[in-house]
């Protein structure tokens, strides 16, 4: 079912609905007045007859003025006996029933009933109800008859209304529906003209469609630069294999052997690090527990210090006296931390590099800091991006995937990363992560 036949099956209902209420409503408040309206006729007539009422022994029996009542009231006087002395009015049947009412108001036998004690005498006014209940019967069959009616017009006008009120959804369907045919990204959807939720639905769709294109094209450009990137190995090494098979018997084929394998060395690295990217960024196999940063940290750095070493360059570590806790998956923060050490290690060439783990506003937070050749201003943007490799550092070994492994372990831990550095004094990497108790 559509939403529009939805939304007229609604409007119809609730119409219905009030229409049954109001009803109800308009039944009682009118049978209230009626019968209101009567009581004050009846009073009123109450009010001549005792106002005229008047009794002598010599008479038959006591008297009142019977001109000022209408034809439509009977009037019964009962003495102190029981007896009906005075009537007035076609009545019917055994008087005395009404004997067992109240004084005042009541309903009696479809009638109405008022009764006064007088002198002795109790007087019983009485007015039939036909009139109220034709009325009221009258009302019904005409409501009755309109409420059928009512309903059709307004699951018309209901029909109607929907069908207008859901154009600017109608339009958004067809046009995202050529976006899709025509694979267009770059387009957006048109945006109604009254800032309505339709609105905020057609901008949240613009907003998912530049985001979808901006996915698309850091795809088409990784897959760009990973073939690029492999391609250039796996050119060599087909060389140096070609050239061992062209001359099996040459003395140079063991150097040839080693370029090979240290190009296939080379393939591997990249091809797992592509692999360490793609489950970063997916969080396949990762699990997060509560973990100590600074002992995360105290090992990577044991473990790479002979490398600063070897290269002359002090590995300096800062850790706090209290642990630093976070829930973040061991491996990958390894991996993030190990990366950043690495990057830091292949862009200096002598002083230190120090690690700092410190603790602030429930943040723990990862410093490394290194006196290197620095970032270019313009290329701060760009050096967490997939293969990049700034100007300075082409001649450098690596794949340019190191900083993107790190940016995606930092995403999934939702941990912020904050860089600076300036061209040959150095750079600083601060990753900040959630901290738990």
């Amino acid at each position: 079912m559509t939403i529009r036949r939805r939304l007229s099956i609604f409007y119809t209902l609730l119409v219905t609905i009030v229409l049954i209420v109001v009803g109800f409503g308009v039944h009682f408040l009118l049978k209230k007045s009626l019968e209101q309206n009567l009581d004050r006729t009846m009073l009123e007539t109450g009010k001549i007859i005792f106002s005229s009422f008047e009794y002598d022994e010599h008479d038959e029996g006591p008297h009142f003025d019977t001109e000022a009542v209408s034809n439509d009231i009977e009037v019964i006087v009962f003495d102190e006996a029981d007896r009906v002395v005075s009537s007035l009015g076609q009545l019917s049947g055994s008087l005395s029933k009404y004997l067992q009412l109240n004084e005042g108001f009541s309903w009696f036998d479809n009638k109405r009933v008022y009764m006064q004690n007088l002198l002795g005498y109790r007087i019983v006014l009485l007015q039939e109800t036909t009139s109220i209940r034709q009325t009221l019967d009258q009302f019904k069959r005409v409501y009755e008859t309109i409420i059928p009616f009512v309903i059709l017009i307004s699951f018309v006008l209901g029909s109607l209304l929907a069908k207008q009120a859901l154009k600017p959804v109608a339009k958004l369907t067809k046009a995202a529906n050529q976006l899709a045919q025509s694979q267009t990204w770059q387009q957006k959807l048109p945006e109604p003209k009254v800032k309505d939720e339709l609105w905020e639905l057609s901008i949240a769709f613009n907003k998912l469609l530049s985001s979808l294109k901006n996915l698309i094209e850091t795809e088409k450009r990784f897959t760009s630069d990973a073939s690029h990137e492999l391609r250039t190995p796996l050119t060599v090494l087909r060389g140096r294999l070609d050239q061992i098979l062209e001359n099996p018997d040459d003395k140079d084929n063991i150097i040839r052997l080693k370029k090979a394998q240290e190009k296939t060395t080379e393939l591997s690295n990249i091809v797992e690090n592509l692999l360490q990217l793609a489950r970063a960024e997916a969080g396949q196999g990762l699990k997060k527990e509560r973990l100590a940063l600074d002992e995360l940290v105290f090992g990577v750095v044991e473990e790479m210090r002979s490398l600063y070493a070897a290269k002359g360059i002090r590995l300096e570590p800062n850790l706090p006296q209290t642990p630093a806790y976070i829930m973040a998956d061991r491996f990958t923060v390894n991996r993030l931390i190990r990366n950043l050490l690495e990057n830091s290690l292949k862009f200096s060439d002598k002083g230190i590099v120090k690690v700092f783990v410190s603790t602030k506003a429930e943040k723990a937070i990862l410093t490394v800091t290194d006196n290197g050749i620095g970032i270019k201003e313009k290329d701060l943007e760009k050096v967490f991006d997939r293969f990049f490799q700034a100007d300075a550092s082409h001649q450098q070994s690596g794949s340019g995937l190191g900083l993107a492994i790190v940016k995606s372990i930092a995403d999934w831990h939702n941990a912020k990363i904050e860089l600076t550095s300036q061209e040959n004094k150095g750079t600083q990497f601060k990753i900040i992560f959630p901290q738990v108790s």
